[in-house]
């Protein structure tokens, strides 16, 4: 309700969604997953398939949890967004420094290209002074991603590709 209200994608239509992304611990995998196969908050059928993808094991998962619009919402879902180099860096950039920090190009789950920006979100009432802090009081990301195209379009009133840009 809070995105449609702000009618973000007329607006703004170089935005392609916004996610909340959680951090979960591999000790916590399972409880987290189950949570949110039972979580009715958004959805009266609870989300009975969610897995987290793609498939590995290590120490800590970056997961996106809430994502807006729900065509977006379906694929996405689930989707560790640090099993990629591009989208880490821009994870930890922004949880060391406190900021919001965008990625290089990427490619959505939906095949498009484009770009994120990410922001950290703090566990209530934590100490964030400096960087040992901050990273201990993690505890997921705010993501906007954009369709480069879009963007552009939406800057100069037409795109013209440019040849050799990444």
């Amino acid at each position: 309700n809070f995105i449609n209200g702000m009618k973000l994608w007329e607006r703004y239509p170089a935005v392609f969604g916004i996610s909340y992304v959680e951090r979960v611990r591999a000790k916590d995998k399972s409880e987290f997953i189950n949570s949110v196969r039972q979580d009715t908050t958004l959805n009266s059928a609870g989300y009975p398939d969610f897995k987290i993808f793609p498939e590995s094991e290590k120490e800590e998962y970056v997961v996106v949890k809430y994502s807006e619009p729900p065509e977006i919402a379906a694929k996405a879902m689930g989707f560790d967004v640090s099993s990629e180099k591009e989208r880490l860096t821009a994870l930890e950039r922004s949880r060391d420094t406190g900021q919001a920090a965008a990625t290089a190009q990427v490619k959505f789950i939906t095949g498009d290209n484009g770009f994120w920006i990410c922001l950290p979100v703090y566990r209530n009432s934590a100490s964030i002074s400096n960087v040992e802090k901050r990273r201990q009081a993690l505890e997921g990301f705010v993501l906007a991603a954009f369709r480069a195209e879009d963007l552009f379009k939406g800057i100069s009133g037409s795109f013209t590709p440019y040849s050799g840009i990444d």
